[in-house]
């Protein structure tokens, strides 16, 4: 049991130090790489809105 608690606290460890990589470089992101980001996702959800509506054209339909 002592094997599995020190995977367990050794994959927490690893998980935090992750996480907290990835937050410092998402800090360090330009103004324009956010704004990239979000004209795409905005790009996106719009085709698949687009997308839905044509397979779709009622969505109260069920």
């Amino acid at each position: 049991m002592d094997g599995i608690g020190a995977i367990a606290a050794i994959g927490g460890i690893l998980l935090a130090l992750v996480l907290g990589y990835a937050v410092l470089t998402n800090r360090r992101r330009s103004h324009a790489d956010r704004r990239r980001t979000e004209e795409a996702t905005r790009d996106l959800y719009t085709r698949i809105d687009r997308q839905d509506k044509v397979s779709d054209p009622d969505p109260h339909s069920f």
